[in-house]
């Protein structure tokens, strides 16, 4: 992983299309307890904007998930923050992981999958849950199928059966 004193944080691009140096938040969680919502919200305004993401935002999934599996913790941002990342990894707008990231980057979010696969048998939170499957369903190459999920929770009938014919299964 990147060294969180690099000097290349400072220069890597968030969700906004603006530099913005992650290790700041990443080191605030390393130190803490608990994963507080004040460092998540920054890591979600700054790192993920509507389906956009950053060289930043990739750099930061590998210690994301070394904090979380070194503290024990489980919450449902890490997940879903992850199925964020990834989902947007396939937008052609959004740079790709560079060359030097994308090996860990690919390693830390399957490993972060199983980590929180194995952590929903007794974390039974239904925001965790979902974003576990989410993240699973996009790790799978089966963007149709988080789709039709995030479409049926929100209620939003015709895009969930858009969503639905995308997979080209039938259930």
């Amino acid at each position: 992983m990147l060294d969180l004193s690099a000097r290349e944080w400072k220069t890597f691009d968030g969700g906004h299309r603006i530099p913005f140096d992650a290790s700041v938040i990443l080191r605030t969680l390393q130190t803490s307890d608990h994963p507080a919502e004040e460092p998540w919200n920054q890591i979600w305004n700054n790192l993920y904007h509507q389906g956009d993401v950053g060289i930043a935002s990739y750099a930061a999934l590998p210690w994301l998930f070394f904090i979380y599996k070194e503290k024990g913790w489980i919450d449902y941002h890490l997940p879903n923050f992850a199925y964020a990342v990834e989902r947007s990894r396939q937008n052609p707008s959004n740079p790709m992981v560079p060359d030097w990231l994308l090996d860990e980057s690919e390693q830390a979010v399957e490993s972060l999958a199983l980590y929180c696969l194995e952590k929903r048998k007794t974390h039974i939170e239904r925001n965790f849950q979902k974003a576990v499957i989410l993240l699973v369903a996009i790790l799978m190459k089966e963007p149709q199928i988080a789709d039709l999920i995030d479409y049926v929770e929100i209620g939003d009938e015709e895009k969930a059966i858009d969503a639905y014919y995308a997979t080209g299964k039938q259930i």
